[in-house]
């Protein structure tokens, strides 16, 4: 059975029923990163979830234990923080998100909001991490961020991205930003949350120039609740991704509708 869990009557199901014991194996469509979400507030298997996953935190302990980057990809990281991370120095780590180009104020609030979360006497020596997969917009970077100068891992995403090195390059890319001392990270984007995942602080920032929650389009970050730090600058409250069903309604006011709803089932973080 194939379940579209954008579907009101499947994610119901999902949520409040109990898979019975001749069903066949489910296929999941549409949102399926966010099935776990829906499973631990089943009523029928709360309690195990939760037994499980200590205060809600799924991903982090799913992705670490079934994510596990091969030794190649380790050594890319550790040549590169051998190379360019000195140990002394204060380290910034960001993800520019390219598929939805950052507006002028994203560009602007990106090197503001470093310089303010970089402490005031290592803001000339701070080492600059930028992981984004195309060539102008570390140009563009390279432009924005003057006088400092920054640091990419290379250009190869370019020139062969679907191969096989291309993919552990990007892999070493989130690494590589999540060993920053503090870390930017771009606007509904999985390769962000990854790095949030991976993350060795708890310094996690959002860049979004949006005004309001209440607003949010497409390109605002859904999947995360904040708080101010600076202009158009943010920082995370959760690293754990909910469901979300457009800009209309969160996870909590649409589970509201759900048949075998209580209170406890709300999200703080959506």
């Amino acid at each position: 059975r194939i379940l579209d869990m954008d579907n009101e009557r499947d994610w119901q199901h999902f949520l409040c029923e109990a898979r019975q014991a001749d069903d066949q194996l489910l296929e999941i469509n549409g949102g399926a990163k966010y099935f776990s979400t829906y499973l631990y507030r089943n009523p029928h298997y709360q309690k195990l979830m939760q037994d499980l996953f200590v205060d809600g935190d799924i991903a982090r302990p799913l992705v670490r234990l079934l994510f596990q980057p091969v030794k190649e990809i380790l050594d890319m990281r550790d040549q590169y923080i051998k190379e360019y991370f000195p140990e002394d120095q204060f380290r910034i780590g960001m993800h520019i998100r390219t598929e939805h180009w950052p507006t002028d104020a994203e560009w602007t609030a990106y090197k503001d909001c470093a310089n303010a979360i970089t402490p005031h006497h290592q803001r000339d020596s701070s080492n600059w991490f930028v992981a984004t997969d195309r060539q102008e917009s570390r140009t563009h970077a390279q432009q924005a961020f003057k006088p400092k100068t920054i640091h990419f891992i290379g250009d190869k995403f370019q020139k062969a991205k679907n191969n096989v090195w291309a993919q552990r390059q990007a892999v070493a890319d989130i690494l590589l930003a999540a060993e920053a001392d503090k870390i930017l990270l771009s606007p509904s984007s999985s390769y962000s949350g990854f790095i949030s995942i991976f993350a060795r602080t708890d310094q996690l920032l959002l860049v979004s120039d949006f005004k309001d929650m209440s607003q949010a389009g497409s390109d605002a970050d859904p999947h995360k609740n904040f708080t101010y730090v600076a202009p158009n600058c943010h920082r995370f409250m959760s690293r754990q991704m909910c469901p979300w069903h457009g800009p209309d309604q969160s996870f909590s006011s649409k589970i509201k509708r759900a048949k075998c709803y209580t209170p406890d089932m709300k999200l703080d973080y959506c």
